[in-house]
């Protein structure tokens, strides 16, 4: 319980200070719409009309959109990233998980929903491969999200 309240706290102190970047930029393309606070990935024809000054701004939908992207990355971290990786195969003794994401045999997307009942199985140790891990249903669906970004 005192573990689970301190990565609680970890995780909130990161999305906050995430958020509390001086600068973040978002912009729409053909794909949709993107977020980044690294100037270098935002493609030249939006570098100056995607910027926004997150000390001035009022909180928006972009701005909850992003704390959420960053929350649930960090429980990734927090729960998964340490035998897992988001890509196929192993690398460096980590399982990768891109197969949880994709349905065969054409390969398209999941979505969250048909992800849960899998992952919940897995991480109540009903495979072989893993034991029983103590992650919460909020817990599970920031980490389908985060393997469907």
């Amino acid at each position: 319980m005192r573990y689970r309240a301190l990565t609680s706290l970890a995780i909130m102190l990161c999305c906050v200070s995430w958020v509390s970047a001086k600068e973040i930029y978002t912009w729409k393309s053909d794909t949709g719409t993107h977020y980044t606070d690294n100037l270098a990935e935002v493609p030249e024809e939006y570098r100056e009309k995607g910027k926004r000054d997150l000390a001035t701004d009022e909180p928006t939908l972009d701005n909850e959109i992003l704390v959420n992207l960053r929350k649930d990355e960090m429980i990734w971290k927090a729960k998964c990233a340490m035998c897992h990786h988001t890509g196929e195969g192993k690398i460096e003794g980590k399982r990768g998980l891109v197969d949880f994401t994709l349905i065969y045999p054409d390969k398209t997307k999941r979505t969250v929903e048909q992800m849960l009942p899998e992952l919940r199985m897995v991480i109540q140790g009903r495979t072989s491969e893993m034991p029983k891990h103590d992650i919460s249903d909020e817990e599970l669906l920031s980490i389908a999200r985060f393997l469907l970004r």
